[in-house]
């Protein structure tokens, strides 16, 4: 590492923070009449965040007892909050985009979900399965039901049946290459 660097120099580091950290341990309980060093800290409340009181240890017990940060809040805004907390308030996708990708797989035969055992031991690659899923098939579908299905997409997609939708045509470009894909694997 070259410390003459360009680079180098530009590095932020955390800056010293002010004031003494011997004064903040000497500062007394913030609760009335108390006499006691304040060495814990216990939170304000919402409207003040990252704000606290100095609490010697007796009093720091008894103020967290009867602290409630939800007090202000309605049902309706906890419950929000619960919902948000789960994923630390990260944004997170929807259901929706894993559901329609996955759901033609599972259309036609719900209840085998999870059913393996009756699969044998064959696997097949990530292509294959995802050239499976195109044409709305399971990966223990024999090669008839891949020619069937091959045969019925081909007939519903192709331009001359469909008034040339565009979207039809893309549907019917990837049932092709699908198609090609299982036929050069084996699969059919």
């Amino acid at each position: 590492m070259k410390l003459d660097s360009k680079y180098f120099d530009r590095i932020r580091t955390n800056k010293k923070r002010k004031g003494n950290t011997s004064s903040n341990k000497s500062s007394m309980c913030q609760w009335d009449n108390c006499k006691c060093i304040g060495e814990y800290r216990a939170p304000v409340g919402r409207s003040a965040e990252n704000h606290f009181f100095l609490f010697c240890l007796e009093h720091v017990k008894r103020y967290n007892k009867g602290y409630n940060y939800f007090l202000e809040l309605s049902n309706d805004e906890v419950g929000f909050y619960q919902k948000e907390a789960v994923t630390g308030g990260r944004f997170t996708w929807t259901d929706e985009l894993y559901s329609k990708r996955h759901s033609s797989t599972y259309k036609e035969n719900k209840f085998s979900y999870g059913n393996f055992a009756d699969r044998g031991d064959s696997r097949i690659s990530s292509m294959q399965f995802n050239a499976l899923e195109i044409l709305g098939l399971l990966s223990d579908s024999s090669p008839e039901d891949i020619r069937l299905r091959y045969k019925s997409l081909i007939k519903k997609h192709h331009p001359d049946f469909n008034g040339g939708d565009r979207g039809s045509e893309e549907r019917f470009q990837a049932v092709i290459q699908a198609y090609r894909l299982l036929k050069q694997s084996g699969m059919c």
